[in-house]
């Protein structure tokens, strides 16, 4: 358990952990979670796609599944999925299809990439499932799963 929690300051310190936004010429930082990974990795456990899924833009680290309640195989099963697509590139979308591990991918924000990537997965075998937003910003994930996979629940 001490593994993940230096794995998660690790990715919390080398990822998009915080939003950069400019208001009123004003550089503004927003520290706290804005996107709702909370019911996003709740939904994805409850249906079965806990340890099959990835997640692509800010992620937070793998402490998402820490606290909502992974265990520590499912865990241990996204920390491997995720390490081979932290550092997203274009030539990553068809080795994510091609990975039939991967049922399921939470995309959120991905800097101008994000809606490249949701028609580039619709197109290879992946289908819009759910969108998880917080009500107190338009910040949005948006959940797709491999189109042959059934649901669990």
């Amino acid at each position: 358990m001490l593994c993940l929690l230096f794995y998660n300051l690790y990715t919390i310190s080398i990822s998009h952990s915080h939003k950069k936004t400019i208001v009123n010429n004003h550089l503004v930082i927003t520290s706290h979670h804005v996107y709702n990974y909370e019911i996003a990795f709740k939904t994805a456990k409850e249906y079965g796609y806990a340890g099959s899924t990835v997640t692509l833009g800010v992620t937070y680290g793998i402490l998402n599944e820490v606290l909502y309640g992974y265990s520590l195989i499912e865990t241990k099963k996204q920390l491997e999925i995720q390490k081979k697509f932290n550092d997203f590139e274009d030539n990553n979308i068809d080795s994510l299809v091609k990975n039939e591990n991967i049922k399921l991918v939470l995309l959120s924000d991905f800097s101008n990439k994000k809606e490249y990537i949701c028609t580039k997965l619709i197109k290879n075998g992946f289908k819009e499932w759910k969108k998880f937003s917080n009500e107190k910003t338009a910040d949005e994930i948006i959940a797709l799963v491999r189109s042959a996979t059934k649901e669990i629940k």
